[in-house]
C-alpha cells in the first residue's frame, strides 16, 4: 500500500460513514423538525430539514446546530455529525 493510500484510508472511511448513515437519532437537535425523523437516511433528513427551513430556524437547538456544527457538536461531546444518526 503506497504512502497516499494510507493517508487517504481514513478518509475514505469517514466519507463511506457518512453516506451510510442511517435515519436520525433522538439526540439530534433537529430531530423534532416537521416530520425529518422518519427519513431513513442522513441525506434524505438533510434534505428534509432544508425543506422546512422555517420550522429549522424556529427551533433553537436545531438553529444553533445548523448555524455552527462543529462548535454544537463539541460543545454536545460529539465527535462527528454521523454520531448523531443510526448506522
Amino acid at each position: 500500500m503506497t504512502l497516499a493510500m494510507k493517508l487517504m484510508a481514513p478518509l475514505l472511511l469517514t466519507v463511506a460513514g457518512a453516506a451510510l448513515a442511517g435515519p436520525p437519532k433522538p439526540d439530534h437537535p433537529c430531530y423534532g423538525v416537521a416530520d425529518c425523523k422518519t427519513q431513513g437516511s442522513q441525506a434524505d433528513f438533510s434534505a428534509c430539514i432544508k425543506a422546512n427551513k422555517d420550522l429549522a430556524d424556529s427551533d433553537a437547538a436545531c438553529a444553533s446546530f445548523r448555524q455552527d456544527k462543529d462548535a454544537w457538536l463539541k460543545e454536545h461531546g460529539f465527535a462527528s455529525v454521523t454520531d448523531l444518526f443510526e448506522s
